[in-house]
């Protein structure tokens, strides 16, 4: 699907790769055509057996406190699908290398298990992000997956660290019944998320309405709208 970039450091962020945003460096000619500054290399981890001739479906980025966070999605050769999100560098110098003259990012940390992810959100260093998918396998099964998530930007909450590899996070918030396919929204201490025709917020704290370690985190507040419309990100105002 088309999405929006994301610009920020005087950068574009794009899923195949980040762009000088004043169209001077790697750029040439009237009008400019510019060629990527690094490419961002997506991890799947090891859970996942992805189809690489089908190739991701990019989601969407966000970034944040020198980070860029990536969403995508992927399905394996016999149509299971799988999500990701990875956090790179915004400066292209840790986890990146040259090689032929050409510069690739790998992401500083991953998180497994979004299917059908939205772009994400990042706010007071969390990336939250929701999901909601549904597929089907041969012959005819029926799949279906959703959430509303929230992992640590910098990467160490819940991450473990893995030698010559991206380390690999858990949530550190969840948010039940919050699924979704549009972008979070966060705004005066709630996350809101909008989709199954509600809109619905939740504290992005972690402490009123939740609990566990993770923690869990039901709605405090739940706004009926159109049950057939599309997901849609909130806009919030004060």
């Amino acid at each position: 699907a088309d999405v929006a970039p994301a610009v920020a450091y005087n950068k574009v962020f794009l899923a195949e790769g980040v762009y000088d945003a004043n169209g001077q460096l790697n750029c040439s000619g009237t009008p400019r055509t510019c060629t990527a500054l690094w490419a961002n290399v997506p991890s799947d981890g090891t859970s996942a057996t992805c189809d690489q001739a089908e190739g991701d479906t990019f989601a969407g980025d966000a970034v944040a406190n020198g980070r860029v966070a990536y969403a995508f999605s992927c399905s394996d050769a016999a149509g299971n699908r799988y999500g990701f999100v990875n956090a790179f560098d915004v400066s292209g110098r840790q986890g990146c290398s040259t090689s032929g003259g050409v510069k690739s990012c790998a992401p500083l940390w991953l998180a497994e298990g979004t299917p059908g992810g939205a772009t994400p959100t990042i706010a007071n260093g969390v990336v939250y992000e929701a999901y909601s998918a549904t597929w089907i396998t041969p012959p005819m099964n029926f799949h279906s997956a959703g959430g509303l998530v929230g992992f640590d930007l910098a990467g160490v909450q819940r991450c473990q660290p893995v030698t010559g590899s991206p380390s690999i996070c858990s949530a550190i918030w969840f948010g039940t019944s919050g699924d979704s396919t549009s972008q979070p929204s966060v705004a005066a201490g709630l996350v809101y998320s909008e989709g199954h025709g509600a809109a619905r917020a939740f504290d992005a704290s972690g402490a009123t309405g939740c609990s566990g370690s993770g923690p869990a985190c039901s709605a405090l507040r739940t706004i009926s709208i159109n049950p057939n419309g599309l997901d849609t990100s909130a806009t919030i105002a004060w």
